[in-house]
């Protein structure tokens, strides 16, 4: 969470301070309720929604699948998982699109290859590799070698500094679908120029890229008029953005 805090002041945003939350402990705890799938991106049920109290809507993720729900590609589709989720957590729409477009305005995701080369997750790897991560045999399995969720986007032109780019790149574009190295469902900006810095090369640069749920927040009616909100009035963005959990 301090680095968290960190990272937003370094990039130029002005966070609302920092309160330290649950201990950080080696080991999960036993008695957490997971939800009743035992499968990896098992639906909680049909409806892709979330069962209360939990938050992600299938089983591994922290919230949504990113891909749509059952990776189905489909940004409107998207919603009604997008909504129970971060209402589980009692935000509201406004909260929901400050939190997916502020967290989305930095870095990257990462999906440089096909996911076979990943290894076991943590837990169910040797003994020799406890404490280290996930493991991969793609290149050096870091930087432009690193591979976690598959997808392969950066979002702005400044994606170590604070801007309202995320916004700006959302409507100005219109996005095709298309697929990551990886193979996952991703949208790239059809009528952009190559705008977007290569993360580990000066020399390159790629067009915008966003995931299936970020146009969610414009093709849904209601997280679209947030979401124009917060394009012509960037300020407003800002101020929206903390709230979530804040009080």
């Amino acid at each position: 969470m301090l680095a968290g805090n960190v990272a937003l002041e370094n990039a130029g945003f002005r966070t609302f301070g920092f309160g330290a939350g649950r201990e950080d402990v080696w080991e999960p705890d036993l008695d957490v309720d997971w939800g009743h799938e035992k499968a990896w991106l098992e639906h909680r049920h049909p409806e892709s929604l979330a069962q209360q109290p939990l938050g992600a809507t299938e089983m591994g993720l922290i919230y949504v699948n990113p891909e749509g729900p059952n990776a189905s590609g489909e940004p409107l589709s998207a919603a009604a998982a997008i909504r129970a989720t971060f209402g589980n957590m009692g935000m509201d729409d406004e909260e929901i699109v400050a939190l997916i477009a502020g967290g989305h305005t930095l870095g990257k995701t990462h999906g440089a290859a096909v996911t076979s080369h990943v290894g076991a997750e943590p837990e169910a790897a040797g003994i020799e590799a406890q404490g280290l991560g996930w493991s991969s045999t793609y290149g050096s399995g870091a930087g432009a070698d690193a591979i976690t969720s598959g997808l392969e986007v950066v979002w702005t032109q400044t994606p170590t500094q604070w801007s309202n780019y995320f916004f700006e790149n959302l409507y100005k574009y219109e996005w095709v679908q298309t697929r990551s190295p990886a193979g996952a469902i991703q949208f790239e900006a059809a009528d952009a120029p190559d705008l977007i810095p290569d993360p580990f090369d000066p020399e390159k640069k790629r067009k915008p890229t966003m995931l299936v749920t970020d146009l969610t927040l414009r093709f849904d009616p209601d997280f679209d008029k947030i979401s124009r909100r917060f394009l012509n009035d960037p300020q407003a963005f800002n101020e929206a953005l903390p709230a979530p959990g804040s009080s």
